[in-house]
């Protein structure tokens, strides 16, 4: 199986687009979707798990625990030390072998940046 990933990306008024294909491992963990799958340009692993209303974003050693309609906070590792930040997903999509998700991110007041996140599967 192969998934397609898609990031539209908005941080600092900045747009940017990463998009790859990779081989994909999908499983079911409780009511989540699993995907797990190598970002190819650096190697970095990733699992996505995708509920009907939650995403949880596992890239690294950084996590993202999303949950629809209500900000959550969120501990993100980074080589400088932990920043904390809030998360909100904005909107969740799942139809057939296709998800869709929305969410932004906030430090304070300070807008961190909006990603819209494709994932397809393929056989």
């Amino acid at each position: 199986m192969t998934i397609t990933f898609t990031s539209d990306i908005n941080q600092n008024g900045n747009k940017d687009k990463i998009k790859f294909t990779s081989e994909v491992i999908v499983s079911d963990y409780q009511d989540f979707k699993v995907f797990e799958f190598s970002e190819p340009s650096q190697g970095i692993q990733n699992r996505i798990e995708v509920s009907s209303s939650k995403v949880n974003i596992f890239a690294g050693p950084s996590t993202i625990n999303l949950d629809l309609y209500n900000k959550t906070t969120i501990e993100y590792i980074t080589p400088q030390g932990p920043l904390y930040m809030e998360g909100e997903l904005i909107d969740l999509i799942s139809k057939d072998n296709e998800y869709f998700f929305h969410y932004k991110l906030v430090n304070g007041v300070d807008a961190i940046g909006e990603y819209k996140i494709k994932l397809e599967i393929k056989e």
